[in-house]
């Protein structure tokens, strides 16, 4: 029974239902009588229920489940075998929506063919074309002539033809595929900046994943990476294997740099890369890298290794870091909590941190000439807590001999802590540590130290202020290898510390500069004393003297570490005072001042050869800040010899924020007869300079379309009158792509002089991949204050 569907002569849009249903209820439905003929009248929707035809073995996917709705201007057909609807016709099933000016619908076959300024969205995902068929369980089809729009990435494409495989995959034959959107109001064909073109490209919407076969990169009409076989490209920031887009430089030392990686994404916890890099001037440096997470554990392991280095004798170079953490859950609870920590990392050679100081982010930099390789395992239950480690040292002896830090083969150590027993903190520290070293470079004798360091304060604490007095008490045994300055080998020393630290705080409300702020003034006076023992003998293995600073200038005793206690009668008086904002407490300014009085001569020295210090009183240190707006911040720091009237050291500076982007900082250093730099950095855009108005964005994607950024920071020596590095470069915003090249320049050698300068240039496109060496990872270790165009740290995606 079947009836032919005329629309009646009447100008609303009509629209007929279809449901859905399983096979039972279907027969059912239709022996009720609903195929009767009927008009297509907009006051009223049909439910007509259609038996869903045998699906076929290369299709498995279940059919759409809920109706099928037709809406057109006029509609007719049979209802129980196809609708033709023209005049704006829309088809809809779930996921699905298919426009045209004529739809025709298999009803049987659940096939539909549009013509006419054809559009469909499936899964959010817009195609639009002229001519369509489509099968709708399946999901498979062609469409000629399409504009296509991907919503995960906002991503668009243009092809002759797309062939639909199913609905997450699909192929597109003389296509091309870019992220740069259409500009608003542009008229005419849309034509990207950048694209990918290929004669074939698969579309896989599933695995987030492109895969062009015979095509290129190409960047305003020119093909910068030709792609001659074929090549993946992802469609959001999901993790995939493949090969990723070389990275290249130039520098005066190296030469011109490549490295081609390959990415394996193995797990969704564990990942690998490969990256071979020619250097022009060395040779071949081969680099991997391991990563892998576990609830558990996780780590990392990564090497270069570069065979035959041309610039140092055909030496095999190479450089290695592995790093595990690891919790041990399965230990029952009444056993406390425990921890495993590694760290190794070691390089072949003693010049090796000075030709591989400038890595990009596949590396650690390598600024520093000691490297640690240690194994800690960490125990925690209560108020207790304690580790076992062995560490030990690398030590680069070029260009000249430094004094290596002690290997501690092992380390066992035991720490007790816990506030507020009848108002006490108490603590207890107990280590033993054996110590070793290159005796032909260092200091003292390798030997064994144990230690036991008792403490117990009284905090009282008031909203007016604080007093604290501690007493604390040092006991070390040595035993050593071989004879120690005064001829023993075995020796022991107990050192008791009294302390008192004490604070008030005065408040009061005032006016300044029209600004209703509070203002504090906060005295603080610091008693120490603690009685000599003689310690000159004694191995230093990791004590030195501390940094003169507002931290070390209210402690008791001037070195780190626990080799050495000062002799201490000293008191410590320092003034500080803060403004605040009485709007919303904001510490608008603070400035301090600190000086130490010592009561006796300090004879306990760091080596037996040091001269004790004889003035009774200490550098004065002042430090302020001053943040009266959030653009504005400024901050000096001084150490002022009061004996000779001069300034020992000391540093100025400030910076300007006014906004995003828009970053200038400025220093001057001083250390009385060793160095004197200026240094300034900044970011800013420089379409300010012809006007430009910022493009509301949100954070971390830049100040809108078109834009130049300019970058820099620069370091000059006043005593050599001359710049000692400096870096400047340029970014250019276009949206969809980001341009950068920067100028690096730094010296390597200072006897005599040596630079090295190197160019940094890539290219960004914007949901696809970079090409070049990137300089963003210079700009954001060296520029102050300085902000990503595209700032993903907030994303989950991959990290390469």
């Amino acid at each position: 029974m079947s009836s032919r569907l005329h629309s009646p002569a009447i100008p609303q849009r009509h629209s007929i239902r279809w449901l859905r249903t399983p096979v039972a209820h279907g027969v059912l439905l239709l022996c009720s009588g609903l195929a009767t003929p009927v008009w297509a009248d907009s006051s009223r929707s049909y439910d007509i229920a259609i038996v869903p035809p045998v699906m076929a073995a290369s299709a498995p996917q279940e059919p759409a489940s809920g109706p099928t709705v037709i809406e057109a201007n006029q509609i007719e057909g049979q209802v129980d075998l196809d609708v033709t609807a023209t005049g704006a016709a829309i088809i809809r099933q779930p996921g699905t929506v298919v426009q045209g000016e004529t739809l025709h619908y298999s009803i049987p076959a659940n096939e539909v063919t549009a013509t006419g300024d054809v559009r469909i969205e499936r899964d959010g995902n817009v195609y639009q074309g002229e001519q369509l068929q489509l099968q709708l369980d399946t999901q498979s089809g062609s469409f000629d002539n399409v504009e296509m729009e991907l919503q995960r990435n906002g991503g668009l494409a243009r092809a002759g033809k797309i062939e639909f495989i199913d609905g997450s995959h699909s192929i597109g034959h003389d296509m091309i595929y870019s992220t740069c959107r259409r500009a608003d109001r542009q008229q005419g064909d849309w034509n990207p900046a950048w694209y990918i073109r290929g004669e074939k490209i698969i579309i896989d919407t599933e695995a987030d994943e492109g895969y062009v076969e015979n095509g290129a990169l190409v960047f305003y009409g020119v093909p910068i990476l030709p792609i001659p076989g074929g090549l993946g490209f992802p469609l959001s920031d999901k993790r995939r294997s493949g090969l990723l887009p070389p990275t290249f430089s130039l520098g005066t030392e190296d030469g011109f740099e490549v490295a081609v990686p390959y990415y394996f994404n193995i797990a969704p916890n564990r990942d690998a890369t490969v990256m071979p890099t020619l250097y022009s001037n060395r040779g071949v440096d081969l680099y991997g890298q391991f990563r892998y997470l576990e609830d558990t554990y996780a780590g990392s392991l990564q090497g270069n290794f570069l065979p035959g280095d041309n610039l140092r004798d055909n030496q095999n170079r190479w450089h290695y870091i592995f790093q595990h953490a690891q919790t041990f859950p399965s230990v029952p609870e009444r056993y406390g909590q425990f921890k495993l920590d590694m760290h190794l990392e070691r390089v072949s050679d003693d010049n090796y941190w000075r030709d591989f100081y400038n890595f990009d982010s596949r590396n650690t930099l390598l600024s520093e000439r000691t490297f640690s390789s240690n194994m800690q395992l960490g125990w925690k239950k209560d108020d207790w807590s304690g580790f076992i480690r062995n560490e030990k040292w690398q030590t680069l002896q070029q260009p000249d001999e430094i004094v290596p830090p002690y290997d501690k083969t092992p380390q066992l150590h035991l720490n007790y802590t816990r506030d507020d027993v009848r108002g006490f903190d108490l603590l207890l520290d107990l280590d033993h540590t054996r110590f070793r070293a290159d005796s032909s470079l260092a200091r003292y004798p390798d030997g064994d130290r144990s230690y036991a360091r008792a403490r117990a304060s009284y905090p009282w604490v008031r909203p007016w202020g604080y007093v604290v007095p501690a007493l604390e008490v040092n006991a070390r045994h040595y035993s050593t290898d071989t004879a120690m300055a005064n001829g023993k080998r075995s020796d022991s020393v107990v050192i008791p510390t009294a302390t008192l630290d004490s604070s008030l705080v005065f408040e009061r409300d005032t006016q300044m500069f029209s600004r209703s702020v509070r203002q504090t003034l906060e005295p603080r006076l610091f008693l120490a004393y603690t009685p000599y023992r003689e310690q000159n003998h004694l191995p230093a293995y990791d004590s030195w003297l501390k940094d003169f600073n507002l931290s070390s200038i209210f402690s008791a005793n001037p070195f780190s570490g626990n080799d050495r206690i000062a002799d201490t009668r000293a008191a410590t008086l320092g003034v500080t005072s803060r403004l605040y904002d009485n709007a919303d407490g904001a510490e608008l300014a603070n400035l301090t001042f600190a000086a130490r009085k010592q009561l006796k001569t300090r004879r306990v020295q760091l080596d037996e050869h040091d001269t004790p210090d004889s003035n009774s009183f200490s550098n004065l240190l002042l430090d302020g800040t001053v943040n009266w707006t959030p653009q504005w911040s400024t901050r000096a720091s001084m150490q002022w010899d009061p004996e000779i009237g001069r300034t020992m050291r000391g540093v100025i500076g400030g910076s300007y924020t006014p906004g995003p982007y828009r970053s200038i900082t400025a220093h001057y250093r001083h250390q009385r007869e060793r160095t004197e730099q200026i240094d300034v950095g900044w970011q800013w855009p420089l379409n300010d300079l012809w006007g430009s108005q910022d493009v509301e964005k949100p954070a971390g994607q830049g100040l809108g379309p078109g834009r130049w950024y300019t970058v820099g920071r620069l370091f000059y020596s006043l005593q050599e009158s001359r710049l000692v590095e400096s870096i400047v470069g340029l970014e250019y915003d276009s949206c969809c792509w980001i341009g950068r090249i920067a100028l690096h320049r730094k010296a390597i050698q200072h006897q005599p002089s040596k630079m090295d300068n190197r160019i940094m240039f890539q290219l960004e496109f914007n949901g696809l991949s970079r090409l070049g060496s990137s300089p963003v990872r210079t700009f954001t270790d060296n520029i102050p204050n300085y902000q990503l165009l595209r700032d993903r740290r907030n994303s989950s995606g991959s990290p390469f």
